[in-house]
């Protein structure tokens, strides 16, 4: 069984090379289960600027391979702008909403869904959903393809990771790092 990062459904399809991307206020909308395909849809439909981060699935059964593409985040669906739920409500695939508190919460949520779409989109390396918080540096990236992602830098064995926290939900994207990276601390 293996993972890989691909960058797909967010709509519309340039959204995050529009002017302003970092600061743009963001609602995380809860699904119901194996549901975010569907709430995307819905979206598109309706005209509503929307990130939801996907990665391929292979698994194996018997001598085929299957693959699939799941979502990075389960459960959770981004959704550009401040809603309330009852925007959603015809859509019969809302649980709950995730609002930011205004200020520093709100703007930091909108980095961090920034930073998951470079790291995404620069596909160097696969990406994994990252669930638990575990000390380290908070660090800047200088060059390459992900340069101007901040996350939290972690060791892995001989490996470093750059983890990107999605602090509001708990859980974070986190890539391999090459070991000659040019990085510095972030100033938070």
């Amino acid at each position: 069984m293996t993972e890989k990062a691909k960058v797909l459904l967010s709509y519309p399809g340039g959204l995050f090379d529009e002017e302003g991307a970092p600061t743009w206020p963001w609602t995380c909308v809860r699904t119901r289960p194996r549901w975010e395909k569907r709430f995307s849809r819905w979206l598109v439909a309706h005209d509503l600027p929307h990130f939801l981060p996907l990665i391929e699935h292979s698994s194996r059964s018997h001598r085929k391979v299957h693959h699939t593409e799941v979502p990075l985040f389960p459960g959770y669906v981004f959704v550009r702008g401040l809603h309330g739920k009852q925007r959603f409500a015809n859509s019969d695939c809302v649980v709950r909403l995730l609002l930011p508190a205004e200020g520093h919460e709100a703007h930091r949520l909108a980095e961090d869904i920034l930073a998951i779409h470079t790291l995404l989109a620069a596909g160097t390396h696969p990406a994994l959903l990252e669930k638990e918080w575990e000390p380290g540096q908070r660090v800047h990236i200088l060059a390459g393809p992900l340069m101007g992602v901040t996350g939290q830098f972690l060791r892995k064995g001989d490996k470093g990771q750059l983890v990107v926290w999605v602090d509001l939900l708990g859980v974070g994207a986190a890539v391999n790092l090459d070991p000659d990276i040019p990085m510095e601390p972030a100033d938070d």
